[in-house]
């Protein structure tokens, strides 16, 4: 058995080793303490910084969507006049194309109209040059003209006739197309020929 100075002795001891224990678990617990309040604790200014720079963002984009549907907008409207031009300018280069044609072609005046809507259909406009189905217009219409279908649209090149002397007077009488005359002018023309 032991003595009451061993029982003290290992009473002691048992005490600084609880001391010793309950100062760790005193440590520990601060830590721990510590930490929890670290880790629960939130920067303020940086919350905010990234508050401010998230509001400056989205007022950003805001603006630069705007600025997107407009440039949309604005391309819309200028594809739409790109489109409306390029068929300003094939109609014009389609219909002066036919226009030129009929004129070196002969087609008289009362009938280039009516000519020119028969045609003007089957015009396309392919690299900046007309054409009627897959010929050129110059060679279409030469075409035409030359067909039955043409023939009756043609003006005959002026000629004096078989056994008419020309179109011009033996004493000095000038060329006068007849056929661009009033009657009026036609019967003055006449009255003058013969005094």
């Amino acid at each position: 058995m032991k003595t009451i100075e061993e029982l003290t002795a290992e009473l002691e001891g048992q005490r600084a080793e609880n001391e010793a224990m309950n100062a760790k678990n005193k440590q520990l617990l601060d830590e721990m303490k510590r930490v929890k309040k670290q880790n629960s604790e939130v920067d303020l200014d940086a919350y905010h910084k990234a508050l401010d720079r998230v509001d400056s963002l989205e007022s950003e984009n805001a603006k630069l969507i705007g600025e997107v549907k407009l440039k949309a907008k604005d391309f819309e409207k200028l594809t739409l006049q790109i489109g409306e031009r390029d068929a300003s300018l094939s109609k014009l280069l389609i219909e002066d194309g036919i226009t030129n044609e009929l004129v070196k072609l002969n087609v008289p005046a009362h009938y280039m109209d009516a000519v020119k809507a028969l045609h003007r259909g089957s015009a396309t406009l392919k690299d900046n040059q007309a054409f009627l189905g897959d010929k050129p217009l110059s060679e279409a219409l030469n075409e035409w003209a030359t067909s039955d279908a043409g023939k009756p649209f043609i003006k005959a090149p002026a000629n004096s006739g078989g056994g008419a002397g020309g179109g011009k007077q033996g004493d000095g009488g000038s060329n006068i197309d007849i056929s661009k005359m009033t009657p009026n002018e036609m019967m003055r023309a006449g009255r003058e020929k013969t005094t």
